[in-house]
Formats: C-alpha cells, structure tokens, sequence
C-alpha cells in the first residue's frame, strides 16, 4: 500500500497537539455540532457509524510513524468502532465543553455523542486534527449522510515524501520568515493566562441571519466581498474591545484559508488541507471607519496571496516534518508569545453537509475548535442553510466571561451593520 505522507500543515497541527497535552482534552481536535429536527435514535447513529467502510475505520485509528528518511507517514491501525456515547442535558453548550474536554480515546481520530436535551437533540462529532481540518470533517458527514463512496476512496496525504526539493522548500521558508519578521520587532498584546496550560476549553456562540449580513456587506462593500468584509469587521470588533481591556501592543490575527479548489469533484476530506494567511496591524494605525478596515483588510489579503503566502506557509512546514513534533508545537506557539492579543479566524462560507438525512431536516451545524494553550483565543464563523454561526472558543481563566459576552455583542452589531 501506498503510504500518505504529513503535509506541512499537518505536522503543524501535530505540534499544537503536543502543546495540548496538559489540557483536559489532552490534543488538538474539534467539534461539530449537528442539530437535526426532532428525536435521534441513538441506534441509528450507532448503526451509521457501523456502515463506515472497514479500510475508514483503519484511518481513523492510525498514528504518525516516520520513515527511513525521517518523512512521517500515517500507518492505519485496527479497524475498530467509533466510539459512541450519549448524555442527557438541558444545556446542550455545557454538555459540548465537557465532551470537548473529554480526550479522544487512544489513536483515535473520532468519536461520537448523542446530546439528549429534553425535546431538542444534538450529535456532537469530535475530530483530531491529525486527521481532519473543519472542511475535511464537513466532507466526511458528506459521505457519512449520503453513502458518497468516492469521497471514501481520495487517497489520504501526500503520495511523496517531498524532502527532495530542497531550493523550493529553503525558499519558502525565506519568504515566510521575512513576512513574519515584524512580529519579532516589538512585543505583541498579550494577557498572561493565571491557570496556565491546564485550562479547559470554554464557548460563546451566536446565531445570525447568514442572507441578511450578506446584503449588508452588499450594500455597503459591494459584490463578492463578504469574506474578506467579515474578517475585516470581526477585526475591528476585536481591536475595540482589546483596546478597553488589555495593554497595547502588535495584534497578530492569522486567518487559516482552505486551500481545495472550489468545485474538485475529488475533494481530499483528509489531514489538514489549510494554510494560513497572516494580518497584523500596529496600536495607532487602525481607523476607526469600517471602510478603513474592510479596504485594509483586502489590501493585505490581496499581497499576501499575491505573494504566494498560504503556499509558502504549507511548502516551509514539509521541512519542518524532520523535527520532533514537541519541538514543531513549541515553534508554531512561539509566534503568539502570549493570548488577548492574538485571535486565529476561520470563516466557512458554505456547508458540505446535506441538509438532511433519511427525510429529517438539519436545522444547523455548528463549528466548535478547541483552541491550543496559545493563543488560547479563536473567533470562527461557519454558514450552514440561512444561518451564520459565530463562536467563541477560548481557554479558562484568559478572560472573565462577562468579556467573552462583551467580544461577542461587538461582532454581532459590526457584521450586521449597527451604529
């Protein structure tokens, strides 16, 4: 068998696994969180996650193992069962924390739980990001809802180890550490965290109307802009309300960007098939006009593409595949130094879920990353039928919850437009 080697990216996402280990979930995995309408029958989730092919359920207990040349490559394990479980609670984003801080059982890439909330029920899907990025875990219900055997069958990984290049890669890594280069020169905005790597995992999630910010950000940024309008206005929310609570300094917001062609009919749902795509900016220089930002915004979005940057940032990281991922995880952390001054930001414009399953509508589904100890704060937005979900996910003790709250109202009046 062809062996998948790590992309960059994935052995990034190794490494802010290791940085996890003292936290209660013990690794770097997320959830999402499906809202179908009316009951669930927990056996029939059960009886679903049966169905998944012998050869998926290999992959998903699989781990890292390194080859000749220190390449690693992902080795299939015991084609074993999901594991399954279901609570009764009445709050089900409660109920979401725990389970986000729950670990995964050993070697294992996925885990299930039904969420009984009294009338209205959840299944709460937990991926690893050694095997899974938000997109690939969307496109792995796809083929769970729909039986899609061709979304089984993309080869997982990288088909080559990909040493052999070295001038491509030292270039990449050239131009990456020179976009980065500011970020060292003076510190960035920070708050110490008082519970330190230990802290659990909390959220804060909102519910917009998904069609009525569209035609806002219409409205007032024109067509086609509302990606890079919402990133740009949660970054005003967040530089507002960093500025009311925390000391000055550099703000430091990598946006992670999905790197699959729109429209592949073989998307890889595989490993991590992201990259980042950095935005920074100095205390002082921000406008307080939302056209000020939403021009910066796509200025700097526009250059860093333009330069190549989230291919560069993939092809920099295949280098870094020959370290030990303890390392890799304290190299990828150093960039934040600290958390409150940094946010990562993911937006997930359409969903590749389907909107139902067996005749039972899906009211929603709801992205939950759990962050790493740094920079312990992301803001994620993801579009599922009309809705537009917001989260929050943060680490315990960065913040009073009152702030979360605070953060949150921010984002809501910027994407909808509110003076």
């Amino acid at each position: 068998m062809r062996r998948s080697y790590a992309n960059g990216m994935d052995w990034v996402a190794a490494g802010l696994g290791a940085e996890c280990a003292a936290t209660p979930g013990g690794s770097n995995h997320f959830l999402l969180l499906l809202t179908p309408a009316g009951r669930v029958e927990p056996e029939a989730v059960r009886a679903l996650l049966g169905s998944i092919p012998e050869a998926v359920r290999a992959l998903l207990h699989g781990r890292w193992v390194r080859a000749w040349h220190l390449a690693p490559y992902w080795k299939p394990g015991p084609p074993a069962p999901v594991a399954f479980s279901c609570v009764a609670s009445s709050d089900w984003l409660r109920a979401a924390r725990i389970y986000a801080d729950e670990p995964l059982p050993p070697r294992a890439a996925l885990a299930v739980r039904v969420i009984d909330g009294g009338g209205e029920w959840r299944i709460a899907f937990k991926f690893s990001h050694r095997l899974f990025d938000g997109g690939g875990a969307e496109l792995f219900l796809k083929a769970l809802f729909t039986g899609d055997e061709t979304l089984w069958s993309v080869f997982p990984g990288c088909k080559e180890p990909g040493l052999n290049r070295w001038g491509e890669l030292f270039g990449s890594g050239t131009r990456v550490n020179r976009a980065l280069r500011a970020l060292s020169a003076e510190p960035i905005s920070e708050l110490p965290n008082p519970e330190g790597e230990s802290a659990g995992v909390r959220f804060r999630v909102a519910e917009l109307d998904a069609e009525q910010i569209k035609a806002k950000i219409g409205q007032h940024a024109g067509p086609f802009m509302f990606g890079t309008a919402a990133a740009a206005l949660i970054a005003r929310a967040f530089d507002l309300w960093r500025r009311e609570r925390f000391s000055p300094g550099r703000v430091f917001f990598p946006m992670s960007i999905d790197m699959r062609l729109p429209g592949d009919p073989e998307p890889n749902m595989w490993f991590n098939q992201w990259s980042c795509l950095p935005l920074w900016w100095e205390p002082g220089e921000a406008a307080p006009e939302r056209a000020w930002w939403i021009a910066e915004c796509r200025r700097r979005m526009l250059e860093a593409m333009g330069a190549g940057l989230p291919k560069d940032f993939r092809e920099a990281n295949l280098l870094m595949r020959i370290l030990p991922v303890g390392l890799q995880g304290k190299l990828a952390a150093s960039r934040f130094r600290g958390g409150a001054g940094s946010a990562m930001f993911s937006l997930i414009p359409a969903s590749s879920v389907p909107a139902a399953w067996e005749g039972r509508e899906f009211r929603n589904l709801v992205h939950l990353p759990v962050m790493p100890p740094r920079p312990a704060l992301g803001i994620f937005c993801n579009v599922f039928a009309d809705r537009l979900n917001l989260v929050l996910s943060w680490r315990g003790g960065l913040f009073r919850p009152e702030e979360a709250d605070g953060l949150l109202r921010l984002i809501r009046r910027e994407l909808q437009w509110e003076e």
